[in-house]
């Protein structure tokens, strides 16, 4: 069994601030969701998301809508930063919302995300890979710390750069194992 590592100093990231600071800006967002669900959450998932675009840098890119309106993000392979010339309207689905079916609703209609590469990785390209991901708490307790209260006899940060680091090698592992695309598997974890 591998031991701890060695517990490092991470930047905890900074807080997000409630856009909605008055009751009128949140009844106003409401009745642009009830308007149009589609174009509400998806101005907000084209900002906050990383979307795969197949033609942007030289392998594809992982992409999202600054603030301001233009689009950057990552070369997919190289994880270079790439600004492609797409216009402010441009966005990855070809349908925010698509309720042709419902109750079986369908968002973001042929766009392509990952989690993983929007939970992780992209912060990591950012600059961000200090920042703690995770606090570890292992399952074996010491009720002699703490006043009576107990802790964890093993315990330790994990950073994003750490965690990516982590993901990439299980990747490789489950690849060496002969996994593919579109294979699934379980994992039990206790």
């Amino acid at each position: 069994m591998d031991a701890a590592p060695t517990p490092v100093a991470i930047t905890p990231p900074s807080a997000s601030v409630n856009p909605f600071v008055h009751r009128a800006a949140w009844q106003d967002a409401r009745d642009a969701c009830v308007a149009d669900p589609g174009a509400f959450h998806g101005d907000i998932a084209s900002r906050e998301i990383h979307w795969f675009e197949p033609k942007a840098g030289s392998h594809g890119a992982w992409i999202t809508r600054h603030p301001e309106g233009r689009w950057h993000g990552f070369d997919a392979r190289t994880g270079d930063p790439v600004d492609p010339s797409l216009p402010q309207s441009y966005r990855p689905w070809s349908r925010g919302l698509d309720d042709s079916e419902a109750p079986f609703y369908r968002w973001f209609s042929d766009a392509l995300t990952n989690a993983c590469f929007n939970e992780v990785d992209r912060h990591v390209l950012a600059g961000h890979g200090a920042e703690a991901a995770l606090w570890f708490e292992g399952d074996r307790w010491d009720q002699s710390q703490d006043g009576g209260r107990g802790t964890p006899v093993v315990s330790y940060s994990v950073s994003r750069k750490q965690l990516m680091l982590e993901v990439a090698r299980c990747a490789l592992a489950l690849r060496h194992l002969g996994l593919k695309t579109g294979d699934r598997i379980a994992i039990n974890m206790p």
